[in-house]
């Protein structure tokens, strides 16, 4: 009787342990700090939902041919961006984000994320985008005359190939992206 006692917490501990895992809170860089930058900046992160990395996220997604980390900045090669006042598009190396937005600060569904991921032992490139509503969050304010900082955070459960629209079936659960510029001009700037 008391090894199946036993047995039973050592199942329910690890099943806790398992629980704890998959929901707990994923690595997320700090962004940048609004006027903080020189020049125009900006960070971009996907955050991958552990049920779909190997193992659930326990052991290193390197051991599995997984990047670890899902992520470009302004320093990478060929950073480029354009504002304006209803959308924010950013670009670098094999990156590409574009952001709808209204003047209540909501985000739209014409959001859109393509970026390279190693998936299905291939690296490839996807092309993911938001729920019919989207769900997430823009903010962002002026530091100067023509210049914005900000940050925002969107789901994007629609995960398909660009060049055919054909859904991966992956993730199981929406990743998000994750973001934040600074000292970013307006291509509209002289008509503020």
């Amino acid at each position: 009787m008391f090894t199946w006692i036993a047995g039973s917490f050592a199942v329910l501990v690890l099943l806790l342990l398992l629980q704890f895992q998959l929901y707990r809170p994923d690595d997320r860089n700090p962004g940048i700090v609004p006027g903080s930058s020189s020049s125009p900046s900006f960070q971009l992160q996907i955050i991958r939902p552990r049920a779909g990395l190997p193992l659930a996220g326990i052991a290193p997604p390197e051991l599995f041919g997984v990047d670890a980390k899902l992520e470009v900045s302004s320093l990478s090669n060929d950073a480029r961006y354009s504002l304006s006042k209803d959308s924010l598009d950013l670009a670098a190396g094999d990156w590409e984000v574009h952001l709808e937005f209204d003047g209540d600060g909501n985000l739209l569904s014409g959001c859109f994320a393509e970026f390279p991921l190693i998936f299905e032992n291939e690296r490839q490139r996807i092309r993911c985008a938001p729920a019919d509503s989207p769900i997430g969050r823009w903010h962002f304010s002026r530091v100067k005359q023509g210049e914005y900082s900000g940050s925002f955070e969107l789901e994007l459960p629609h995960a398909v190939h660009p060049n055919t629209n054909a859904g991966i079936g992956w993730p199981p659960r929406p990743l998000v992206l994750v973001g934040s510029f600074d000292r970013l001009t307006r291509d509209d700037a002289s008509q503020e």
